[in-house]
């Protein structure tokens, strides 16, 4: 570019944008309204023809600056983007162009600089690449709780995922649909360890009255250091160490089933209303998930258990049965019990009274055997156990359990549970069969002595 005064106030004074001619000393040759209105504007400067232009002034890194003005100089175009902070303004993204400039006898006297806000494009940009990132996040979020061969692991890298995303520090799930007097800690995922520890198993919500009831009642806690809660609330968060936190309930049907989690431990910033949006979402699928869950785990759990008692059922232990005679777990023992009184209850007293003494009995039952055991409600009165790897003699002392706990059970009062018990072992597959009408046989024996001794 050759120095033309005309030409080049011309040229300056047709761009909107911001721009300027300096010679190689950094005094200003040129400049146009748009350059000396946004110098008043951001900084309240006056800026005249002849003064040197004060980098300082405009927040500009030296360094850097010189390096490109060199540049054009010595005759190089060049386009960078510069962050500049203003006087009243928040930092402003300025796409810089460096152009070099000559006089008439074509040597490089200097350089004209052009500037260009383009802070709302980079903000635009910026919204958009942000848009996107949490499409593809709620996308591949969405994807791996989709049917997933093991919920848990699903429900662990969605957590990474998330917290990989925000930074947070930790990310928790305490759920209460299987026990509403506690809170149980069903998945967590942490940047640290080491912070693990911090977060209890489980514990009573009356360790931290009021935590369920605002949840309840905000539909979100925000926890930070302006936070005002009670004390025990406040206890919940200062036990993680969190500096601020936020944490949204999970519900299925209007039914409160336990909360989501995010904590930050490094600093107590605030989450902003874009950050908070998108947590909330993520909180959205992780429930939306888990109720899937617990609907299969519910219609699974009905069709393979009693309704009255939480027993397994009748199908359930024809299919362990099936199970064992296919299989290579011997000895198997099989204990039968019937339930003495139940029809007398019923007739006397009522079904509801009779309800309460098989509830009882199951009661006895759960006490006396472990869980890997297959304790079953096969009919009105009738109940069967199966025992893998237990032999006949200790088959006979889990007997004697169940009269003991009979006795423990009944000094809590009325209705009294009474077992007739029959009980056989099976070396072989081959023997379950017979095995099983032994053990209804012996029940049945059991019960003849238990009439003949009432009637006399």
């Amino acid at each position: 570019m050759v120095i033309n005064e005309n030409v080049l106030n011309s040229i300056f004074e047709s761009c909107l944008d911001a721009m300027c001619a300096v010679d190689k000393d950094l005094k200003l040759i040129f400049f146009n309204t748009a350059f000396k209105n946004s110098l008043k504007e951001f900084y309240d400067y006056d800026v005249k023809r002849g003064s040197f232009l004060d980098l300082q002034l405009l927040g500009i890194d030296k360094d850097k600056w010189f390096k490109y003005l060199k540049k054009a100089f010595s005759g190089i175009s060049i386009k960078r983007v510069f962050y500049i902070k203003t006087r009243y303004h928040s930092n402003l993204a300025i796409m810089v162009k460096f152009f070099p400039l000559k006089n008439l006898t074509n040597e490089f006297t200097g350089a004209v600089v052009l500037f260009r806000n383009i802070s709302k494009e980079r903000k635009k940009q910026k919204i958009l690449k942000n848009n996107l990132m949490e499409q593809y996040l709620i996308n591949e979020v969405f994807k791996t709780l989709f049917n997933p061969k093991d919920f848990t692991s699903a429900v662990n890298r969605v957590l990474s995922i998330i917290g990989n995303h925000t930074r947070l520090s930790v990310i928790y799930v305490y759920e209460d649909y299987f026990d509403k007097d506690y809170c149980h800690l069903s998945y967590i995922w942490t940047r640290y360890p080491e912070m693990i520890d911090k977060y209890e198993k489980e514990f009573s919500y009356k360790r931290y009255e009021g935590l369920k009831e605002g949840l309840l009642e905000n539909n979100v806690i925000i926890y930070n250091k302006y936070a005002f809660y009670n004390n025990t609330v406040s206890k919940f968060f200062e036990t993680h160490e969190a500096k601020s936190s936020i944490v949204f309930p999970m519900m299925i049907k209007g039914e409160y089933i336990g909360f989501i989690g995010f904590d930050e431990n490094d600093s107590d910033r605030f989450l902003t209303v874009t950050e908070i949006d998108i947590l909330r979402v993520f909180a959205s699928i992780l429930t939306n998930a888990l109720i899937q869950k617990y609907t299969e785990e519910k219609l699974k759990y009905a069709s393979t258990h009693d309704p009255l008692t939480g027993l397994y059922n009748r199908a359930y232990f024809d299919a362990e049965l099936e199970r064992y005679i296919n299989g290579r777990v011997f000895p198997v023992s099989i204990i039968m019990a019937d339930l003495n009184g139940l029809k007398q209850i019923n007739d006397t007293m009522g079904h509801k009274e009779g309800d309460l003494l098989i509830q009882k009995a199951a009661k006895v039952l759960l006490k006396v055997f472990r869980k890997e055991d297959c304790v079953a409600r096969i009919g009105g009165d009738e109940f069967a156990i199966v025992l893998p790897r237990i032999d006949e003699a200790k088959m006979q002392l889990a007997i004697e359990r169940i009269r003991q706990v009979e006795m423990e059970v009944n000094q809590e009062g009325l209705p009294h549970v009474s077992f007739a018990l029959g009980g056989a072992t099976a070396m072989s597959k081959d023997q379950l069969q017979r095995v099983l009408s032994r053990a209804d046989e012996l029940m049945y024996e059991d019960k003849k002595r238990i009439k003949a001794s009432l009637k006399r």
